[in-house]
């Protein structure tokens, strides 16, 4: 009886857990990331091995489509949203120190992407 009032608990915290949107500072994107891995309608893809983000104070500069672009962008919540560009906005799945998924939707293709931040 002990035994499964801590199982429905523990099993209770992972069903709230896995629903709460990821909470993000401006601070926590900026920087320069590179992609390592991006995937389109959930298949790996190695169009975009050599992509790159960068965030830099409401700055947003990016090579997704093969040129390098300059835009604005601005952070709510989970969600950033791109002013003028291919990308409308991007939401933020996971951030770590160093690392950081993205979901998009680009001329109706889904996109994942895995950067790394470049601390150099």
């Amino acid at each position: 009886m002990k035994y499964s009032t801590y199982i429905v608990l523990l099993c209770s915290f992972l069903f709230i857990a896995c629903g709460e949107d990821v909470v993000v500072q401006s601070d926590s994107i900026e920087g320069f990331w590179t992609v390592k891995e991006a995937k389109r309608n959930r298949k790996v893809t190695s169009t975009l091995d050599k992509s790159f983000f960068e965030f830099s104070e409401g700055n947003l500069k990016h090579n997704i489509n093969g040129d390098t672009i300059l835009t604005k962008y601005q952070l709510e919540g989970n969600k950033i949203t791109v002013e003028n560009d291919i990308i409308k906005s991007l939401d933020i799945k996971s951030i770590g120190a160093d690392s950081l998924v993205l979901h998009t939707k680009i001329s109706d293709f889904k996109f994942e992407f895995l950067l790394k931040k470049d601390n150099e």
